[in-house]
């Protein structure tokens, strides 16, 4: 029963009466006696007034929580890698939806009484992000967490831009942890994590025709569509990902391969740069544009060999 490692299946805990009654008196006593510290100046009870109180107990299996098929006692130091989504601001109720899919475990008070207030302030909620990423770094590591759609994964996502600030200001690093995610879309509608990678963020109104031709060309490179939602929130310069322009994209990559897009691929870009973006376009990223379409070849000659114009 003692170890941060450790987690001992129920099926373990003595089947008694006694057995139960004494886990809930212990909890109970916890609870009691961080609630002597509470003034009216400061009704909440304090995460470090918890945890002094608890940490004797600290690597000890005594909180019982739910995973998907078994309920089991973990230490209490692991008590944040354990999901509360019945706590917590209801204005979260779609991202509650979406983290309910990754089974992520949860805590079960049936077993220590409904009133024992510190253990929601020990375990994570949707009102604690950086919590949140601690439980799903957690079932990352176990292989345990679950998927979701790319509808699902941006809601999941934009929870996070939502609370850049407090991420920001998290003791742990945050930023890590939410490379790690498998949830960010691509280009190819693949979800990957970013951990490590050199991503690069596109515009969204870039055709997808012969997409793949480009992207699969760059074997290092991840390439995500860009969600204004992220952008205007800081998430990807958070994340460290190159956001690029229009211009940036055809003269770097999409031009470094047009001899391999296939002639209506490549019809399909051209009128889209002559119809959308030049007509943008001003200055020194106009004239980039059209320097890079001069040196481009495109133009089949007799003998299909492909010519600039």
């Amino acid at each position: 029963f003692l170890g941060e490692g450790k987690q001992v299946c129920i099926e373990s805990f003595p089947k008694t009466a006694k057995a139960n009654e004494w886990l809930r008196l212990l909890w109970t006593y916890l609870d009691l006696t961080v609630k002597q510290n509470i003034t009216k100046e400061c009704p909440d009870l304090p995460i470090q007034n918890v945890i002094k109180e608890v940490k004797p107990l600290w690597e000890w299996c005594l909180l019982p929580a739910k995973f998907e098929d078994k309920i089991a006692l973990v230490p209490i130091c692991r008590a944040n890698t354990i999901v509360d989504l019945i706590e917590g601001s209801t204005l979260f109720l779609r991202q509650k939806h979406v983290l309910k899919k990754l089974k992520l475990p949860k805590p079960v008070y049936t077993s220590i009484g409904e009133k024992v207030q510190i253990l929601g302030q020990l375990v994570s909620n949707i009102d604690k992000p950086d919590s949140i990423l601690i439980a799903l770094e957690a079932a990352l590591s176990r292989n345990e967490l679950g998927s979701l759609d790319a509808h699902d994964a941006n809601v999941l996502l934009l929870y996070f831009a939502d609370n850049l600030d407090k991420l920001k200001k998290s003791e742990i690093d945050t930023r890590s942890i939410l490379s790690k995610l498998p949830f960010y879309v691509t280009m190819s509608g693949a979800q990957e994590n970013l951990e490590g990678k050199c991503v690069y963020v596109i515009p969204s109104a870039i055709p997808t025709k012969d997409m793949d031709v480009w992207c699969t060309a760059q074997h290092d490179k991840v390439f995500l569509r860009c969600d204004a939602n992220f952008k205007d929130r800081g998430l990807y310069e958070y994340l460290g990902c190159i956001v690029l322009e229009e211009t940036e994209l055809y003269c770097q990559f999409i031009f470094m391969h047009f001899d391999l897009i296939t002639p209506h691929g490549r019809e399909v870009h051209l009128m889209y740069i002559r119809d959308m973006v030049l007509r943008r376009l001003k200055g020194a990223a106009k004239e980039a544009m059209v320097q890079g379409l001069k040196s481009l070849d495109f133009l089949p000659d007799s003998n299909g060999a492909l010519l600039p114009a």
